[in-house]
């Protein structure tokens, strides 16, 4: 199972390979950890649909600059590189995908 730690600090584990990639995620981003560590992780339900980004996704639309984080139906741009690093974000982990696709609602954009 390949599992996303929501911004709340709980692991949701994907359904498919196919949910994975429909949410525009790559295996080359999954970061191993041991059994123990992942066993200290707190359960939620599982990602099943390839309609909306888990709570705390790192997405940006195709070639854009722009990298947004996705809580519940709205995608909030960090205002800045230094925003997005501040808060301990690595650029690895963006999903880029096409916003199209996803109704998401822009936010106020996160400030440093």
């Amino acid at each position: 199972t390949v599992w996303f730690v929501t911004h709340k600090g709980k692991r949701k584990g994907f359904t498919s390979a196919d949910v994975f990639h429909g949410l525009g995620f790559g295996f080359g981003q999954v970061k191993k950890i041991s059994d123990d560590d992942l066993d200290t992780i707190q359960v939620d339900n599982p990602i099943n649909n390839v309609v909306s980004h888990p709570e705390g996704a790192l997405i940006k639309c195709g070639s854009s600059a722009t990298v947004f984080q996705v809580i519940g139906s709205e995608k909030f741009p960090f205002s800045s590189a230094e925003s997005f690093t501040g808060r301990g974000h690595a650029w690895d982990n963006i999903a880029v995908v096409d916003c199209g696709r996803f109704a998401y609602i822009v936010g106020s954009p996160v400030q440093e």
